[in-house]
């Protein structure tokens, strides 16, 4: 069980070894900051792209289970997505870190900073194209496109509960009544938390703008894979 659990591990990250190669990329940089300084800053960023990479895997898993006929599994998978995805955009606003900390050269941690918000970015994309391509090719391409205008806006709502809020995905089912009295509360009453929308509008717009630049530019080389890549 546990070697299969491994082979499925490393089938995925073969799968998306562009993914791994940009991930390690960002993580060799954070060792050779600590080696030269012996600070460990920037060192929320493995936790974050770990957040970040868990929506390209339930979107895998979940995509997975509805080829196999597995409904209740689609659905969980689906919803896991859907509560983990605003952490892969998330890692933009950690660009709010940044600032010059010498030794270390500015340049050094400003591309370390946009190596991470890029990544983040392209990990949520990719499972959401993965959802796009599903849904477009059983619905249609206006529903595929529905969904991702509804995901978008939602994960930037997402990212504001998580930035200034400071929730986490987790807190739905450790906090499930201070959040939803939080998000309700925010609903409710929109002029008072006037920047709620503001965050919620310009950052949808900008996921929405970036993931449609990026659709424009052609097929992204993510598919969901077969079947035999991911054993049970």
């Amino acid at each position: 069980m546990r070697s299969s659990t491994l082979r499925s591990g490393l089938d995925f990250l073969h799968h998306h070894r562009a993914f791994a190669a940009a991930s390690t990329l960002g993580i060799a940089l954070l060792i050779a900051r600590l080696a030269l300084t012996w600070r460990s800053v920037y060192w929320f960023y493995v936790w974050n792209l770990f957040l970040a990479w868990l929506p390209l895997l339930f979107a895998t898993l979940s995509i997975r289970a509805a080829r196999q006929a597995r409904p209740v599994a689609t659905w969980s998978y689906a919803l896991l997505w859907i509560l983990f995805f605003p952490n892969a955009p998330y890692l933009v606003t950690d660009l709010t870190h940044w600032h010059p900390r010498p030794p270390v050269s500015q340049w050094f941690d400003l591309l370390l900073c946009v190596h991470f918000a890029w990544l983040g970015l392209s990990l949520g994309f990719a499972s959401l194209r993965l959802l796009e391509a599903e849904i477009s090719e059983r619905h249609g391409q206006r529903a595929g496109w529905g969904f991702v205008v509804f995901t978008l806006s939602l994960a930037s709502f997402g990212v504001y509960l998580g930035r200034i809020g400071r929730w986490n995905s987790w807190d739905i089912l450790v906090q499930p009544f201070r959040l939803s009295t939080d998000i309700v509360r925010q609903i409710v009453h929109p002029v008072v938390h006037l920047r709620t929308w503001e965050f919620t509008l310009v950052g949808g717009l900008f996921l929405l703008c970036a993931y449609w630049v990026g659709a424009a530019g052609g097929p992204m080389p993510i598919t969901a894979p077969a079947r035999r890549n991911i054993s049970s």
